[in-house]
């Protein structure tokens, strides 16, 4: 068959002639001049190129097949294993010529090693046979060998090795890359059921009939086979080496059950979907997986002694499993899926984990990833075959906030102000500059540049991403674009430095100049001069910063918008602009690593003015087409893209990473400063409650006229864009907490576990102009436990919020775990019991001013009231409602009202979120106590409002909205009520309304006390004038529930006389020791705990007290005791004295017995008594004569 051929050149061709022609020199360099090379380059004849045959598989050693069974029989019977046994006429199989009978002899006696004893230590023989590289077809030839202990059979075409069960002794097998199949077959037909699979086995050492067969087995070898499945190989249960790589199992099944003492399995290079069926190897030290299908390593968690663990090329996303692995040593689970840097954290359980390697995964790309392992995983001292120097370790830990306390420090000490103040002579540290702004550009403007705030957007959303494809655009291309809609920094004197006052280009120059002259005096003077004009121009007009930040801003959360997805914000696959070549193009573009350059600029129109010296003047200047290309771009077009190329780094990062990176760059080449700050979110699909060990977000910060903002690009882009550009660091601070403490731009900064104590609040709920009205709330809000026959608690949240038209506060109680709506307001159907309660604090003290930037907002305290269920985890969750303007739409539909059905359409913002835990009940049953109550406990009712007591802002001050009603009960009422002429109680039963008194007319406050009715329910109402009726009337305020009242079953003790009897009387000598040994605290009283421990220290006290002598709580005897208390317990109060327990002996003073023969049940014998006196009384030992 003809080969292909190939075309190549004529430089090629002639390099090729030139080396193999015969004047070549011996370095490689031809001899003919380079004239004639020059000559010879342009000519292209074409050259034929054999193309490298396909591998074949390499020529075995040819081996005789029909005398495999029988050329060594002779060996084999009585005699060692030894090399050169003669083989006879006889011995030779029928047919064949004693020649080949000697070349397969010599072949094995050839690969006989290791010359020892046999097991039994009466014979030499050679223990090891090794024959490689045959087509030897089955093992019979070999099974003659009996004293074999080390077999090597590789690289042959062995499809079956049943023979191997008869070598006794074999300790060791290697039959790797051969072609052995799990079920093999005789004379070319394949057998079917399961009596044919079980008889092919190729794995199949069958033992024999009394158990004899290689059961001493330590090592097997079976790798770059054919196998497809393992069978139980429970039989070689000493096995401590196995290996099956290059196979195609896919499940284990049984097949390495009961191997207890393996310490070494490699299953490298299958087809494994599951780890099922290696949870039982308590012994494994080392297990290779690599090159398979997993997708989790959940089932080998068990696996406590594994030191070595290889994952590598499989298909898993999370590492769950092998935090248990408390002896892990080296982990290798690289080229997987792991996408997020959480999913390392469970290798924290590893504390002897010295190696890891996670190369190849999309968390790879992640920005500074080896550092944020070393910080997460300071164990491991080899990191992706890279050794961890102590340098990473510094930096990680300094990247993680390590010196932010000695920041601190320092700063307190040298810059009081956070300025510097000491001439230029020291340096400052990283956190002295951070100045947070306080919005004073938006207060400046005083709310008139809000049309030029929606040009800026509008012009922003104009510019797509894939216009920077078209001719030489770039990312200072693109900035250009964005800010010509931005007004002009306005000029200022520039004091001879050629800059550009009034632009953010002087902060980033001083700042430059500072870096590079840390030891130069002159240069931090320098730096200190750009930095006050800078701050003078913008204090002329603050303007310009603002605007082209905005516009970077907008544009960003714009066009990245529609790809936002709060699951995929720390995912590194996920692209920016969108999914098409062109938006992957742009982004490929603007996130470059390549410096961009500045691209020609249009031609000024004939007759126009020169522009001032500013920074339009040297962009002019460096763009006029009569400029030569070989002049160097001007001093501010150079600044601008060495910004921009010293911020970029050969990784990408994840998605949020890119979101604020570019962000960071479109700043910094509109010559303002911004940095990306990393560092934990707490977002909206967190539980409260809920951690994460490693960062799981990006936001930027953008210097604008000195003073730094924190924004969040995606935060802004999940929400479609509706998000302020400006939120203060106080209230930036509950929702995000940087690595570097110094980002979070407040005075004291908080540490972590504190931040993760702070209640989730969104960037909506201090947009709007709340605030929370406790302090002391906290993300998991623990209640104090209720006891046994009580009521269970309304958990209550206090905030600030505004009284919008159109807008309300909806709060909803959920069950943590499953999520279910236990609750909600307000309610769905209208009447009581009602669960969840709401109202506004009416007056003065209930309003308070909140300030959010350049908005103040008046914000009235908000009181919110849950009915928790039973004990359990909640979660509770305020929520905005905002009816969107349009009036809404009205339905006309058949059997309703001419007014139809009016839907609207409304807008909903998640704005607080906490946990709230209450504890199992308690049991009140106390064993001190004597009483027993029952363990029902009541959940609380709560009150149901009407529409009219929320839109009128009505107040129930007493009673408490948690405190339930009892018929019966005398309760005070307080209402305030806002425009109301009178407000009375209805009820079912009440003839006439009670009315509430007046006590403050101008503040429509009523008040009284009141005896509840008895009725299920109660409701206050109001009249005022009704503007839909245009006449006065009762309006429904509040509907309570009304309990019935309880029982209250008090025990009124019966005057019973009780002697008083005399301790040192004669007659009660036996209830005083009684006694005596009851009351262990000498508090003269015996509770029913301290007879029981009596009972447990001597049971004869039990039968005197005629008490079981064994009390159980399941078998009656428990109630047998309480009725025995209570007999001796006259005076109900949980304990008895001891004139009770001598009056239940009936024990009487000594004046008060008659003369009589008998005694009674009580009596004991007397001093002076002996037995005889005890058997006429019958003879019987009583309870008295037991404890006596």
């Amino acid at each position: 068959m003809e080969k292909p051929i190939l075309k190549i050149s004529g430089r090629l061709m002639a390099d090729h002639q030139a080396l193999n022609s015969p004047s070549a020199s011996i370095s490689g360099r031809s001899s003919t001049s380079r004239a004639s090379r020059s000559s010879r380059r342009g000519s292209k004849k074409p050259v034929v190129i054999q193309v490298p045959p396909e591998p074949v598989e390499e020529r075995k050693t040819p081996f005789t097949l029909n005398m495999q069974s029988s050329c060594l029989a002779g060996p084999g019977r009585g005699h060692t294993n030894g090399p050169g046994a003669p083989v006879s006429e006889q011995q030779a199989p029928r047919g064949l010529p004693l020649a080949q009978v000697s070349t397969a002899t010599a072949q094995l006696s050839a690969g006989l090693s290791q010359l020892g004893r046999t097991a039994d230590g009466l014979k030499p023989a050679y223990l090891t046979l090794t024959l490689n590289g045959t087509d030897l077809a089955t093992a019979d030839p070999v099974a003659a060998f009996q004293h074999l202990q080390s077999l090597h059979l590789r690289d042959n075409r062995l499809t079956e090795i049943r023979a191997l069960g008869s070598l006794r002794n074999l300790t060791h097998v290697d039959v790797s890359g051969n072609k052995l199949t799990q079920a093999g077959c005789r004379g070319g037909e394949r057998r079917t059921g399961a009596r044919g699979m079980g008889e092919n086995r190729v794995l199949d050492l069958r033992l024999g009939p009394n158990g004899s067969g290689p059961t001493n087995l330590r090592s097997a070898d079976f790798s770059r086979n054919c196998l497809d499945m393992l069978r139980d190989l429970s039989a070689f249960s000493r096995l401590t080496h196995l290996s099956v790589a290059n196979n195609r199992i896919e499940r284990l099944g049984a097949g390495l059950r009961n191997l207890g003492m393996l310490k070494v399995v490699d299953l490298s290079s299958n087809r494994l979907v599951s780890c099922r069926g290696l949870e039982g190897l308590c012994c494994l030290r080392e297990l290779h997986l690599d090159d398979n299908l997993l997708t989790s390593l959940e089932l080998i968690k068990g696996l406590d002694t594994l030191h070595v663990l290889t994952a590598s090329h499989n298909r898993l996303r999370h590492l769950a499993g092998v935090g248990s692995l408390s002896a892990l040593r080296t982990l290798d689970v690289s080229h997987n899926l792991l996408g997020k840097l959480e999913e390392l954290v469970v290798v924290r359980g590893a504390p002897l984990l010295g190696s890891l390697d996670v190369r190849g995964n999309p968390l790879d790309k992640a920005m500074s990833l080896r550092l944020h392992v070393v910080h997460l995983l300071p164990q491991v001292i080899m990191l992706d075959g890279v050794a961890v120097d102590s340098k990473e370790k510094v930096l990680a830990a300094n990247m993680h906030g390590a010196d932010a306390e000695g920041l601190r420090l320092i700063r307190r000490k040298y810059f009081p102000n956070g300025e510097l103040a000491d001439g230029g002579g020291a340096i400052p540290p990283l956190a002295a500059g951070l100045v947070a702004s306080q919005a004073e550009e938006e207060c400046a403007a005083d709310g008139s540049d809000r049309s030029t705030l929606l040009r800026l957007d509008a012009w922003a959303a104009s510019i797509r991403p894939e216009s920077v494809l078209s001719g030489a655009g770039s990312l200072v291309t693109l900035a250009d674009q964005l800010s010509s809609v931005c007004v002009s920094p306005k000029a200022v004197a520039s004091g001879g430095g050629g800059g550009t006052p009034g632009s953010g280009g002087s902060s980033l120059l001083a700042s430059t100049a500072s870096r590079g002259g840390r030891n130069s005096r002159g240069s931090l003077l320098a730096a200190g001069a750009a930095a006050a004009a800078a701050a003078a121009a913008a204090s002329t007009d603050p303007q310009p910063q603002l605007q082209r930040a905005r516009v970077c801003w907008r544009w960003v959360v714009t066009h990245v918008a529609p790809m936002a997805r709060l699951g995929t914000s720390w995912d590194v696959e996920t692209p920016l602009f969108g999914a098409s070549p062109q938006a992957i193009a742009a982004e490929q573009l603007l996130l470059s690593d390549r410096p961009p350059s500045p691209p020609p600029g249009p031609t000024p129109p004939p007759g126009a003015t020169a522009p001032s010296p500013t920074r339009n003047l040297s962009r002019s200047t460096s763009r006029t087409p009569t400029a030569s290309r070989t002049s160097s771009p001007p001093l501010a077009t150079r600044n601008r893209a060495a910004a921009v190329t010293s911020f970029l780094t050969n990784s990408y990062g994840t998605w949020a990473e890119r979101v604020a990176r570019l962000f960071t760059l479109l700043c910094r080449a509109c010559e303002l400063d911004a940095v990306p700050i990393p560092g934990y979110w707490k977002h909206s699909g967190l539980a409260p409650g809920d951690r994460v060990h490693a960062h799981n977000h990006c936001w930027a910060g953008v210097k604008v006229n000195g003073r730094w903002r924190l924004v969040d690009p995606t935060a802004a882009a999940l929400v479609g864009g509706q998000c302020p550009f400006y939120v203060p660091p106080e209230a930036f601070l509950y929702s995000y907490w940087p690595l570097e403490a110094a980002w979070q731009l407040v005075p004291e900064p908080l540490s972590q576990e504190v931040w993760w104590a702070l209640p989730y609040a969104s960037l909506a709920f201090f947009a709007e102009g709340c605030q929370l009205g406790d302090e002391r709330l906290e993300a998991v809000n623990v209640l104090p436990a209720v006891r046994e026959g009580g009521v269970l608690p309304a958990f209550q949240l206090e905030m600030y919020c505004p009284r919008v038209k159109g807008a309300q506060l909806q709060h909803r109680l959920r069950e943590a775990g499953s999520g279910k709506l236990v609750a909600e307001w307000p309610p769905r159907e209208p009447g009581v019991p009602a669960y969840a309660f709401q109202q506004v604090v009416a007056g003065k003290r209930g309003t308070v001013e909140v300030r959010f930037g350049a908005e103040r907002h008046l914000a009235q305290r908000h009181q919110l009231w849950s009915s928790l269920p039973g004990p359990g985890e909640y979660q509770v969750e305020v929520v905005r409602q905002q009816e969107l303007p349009g009036g809404g739409l009205t339905l006309a539909l058949t059997g309703l009202p001419p007014s139809g059905l009016k839907l609207k359409v409304v807008e909903e913002q998640l704005l607080l979120r906490v946990k709230v835990v209450l504890p199992p009940n308690a049991p009140h049953d106390v064993e001190e106590d004597g009483i027993l109550h029952s363990p029902a406990v009541l959940r609380t009712p709560l009150p149901y409002a009407s529409a009219f007591f929320t839109s009128c802002g009505g107040q129930m001050v007493t009673p408490l909205p948690y405190h339930p009603l009892e018929a019966d009960r005398l309760e005070p009422f307080n209402v305030v009520v806002a425009g109301a002429a009178r407000v009375a109680l209805m009820a079912d039963g009440l003839e006439h309304p009670i009315e509430l008194p007046p006590v403050d007319h101008e503040g429509g406050t009523f008040a009284t006390s009141l005896q509840v009715p008895r009725a299920p329910s109660c409701t206050l109402m109001a009249y005022v004038h009704n503007a839909e009726l245009s006449s006065c009337a009762w309006m429904p305020l509040v509907q309570m529930a009304i309990l019935p009242q309880s029982q209250h079953i008090v025990f009124t003790p019966t005057p019973i006389e009780v002697p008083e009897v005399d301790p040192n009387d004669p007659y009660a000598y036996h209830a005083r020791d009684i006694f005596k040994t009851l009351d262990k605290d000498l508090g003269a009283l015996v509770t029913r705990r301290e007879i029981l421990l009596a009972f447990r220290r001597n049971r004869q006290h039990a039968d005197i007290l005629k008490c079981p002598p064994r009390i159980s709580q399941h078998d009656g005897t428990f109630e047998k005791f309480i009725d025995v208390f209570l007999q001796i317990d006259t005076s109900r109060v949980g304990a008895f004295s001891f004139n009770e327990l001598a009056a239940y002996m009936d024990i009487l003073p000594s004046g008060m017995y008659e003369s009589t023969d008998e005694e009674e049940d009580f009596d004991s014998v007397g001093e002076g008594g002996g037995e005889d006196d005890v058997e006429e009384d019958g003879g019987g030992a009583g309870p008295a004569d037991g404890g006596a």
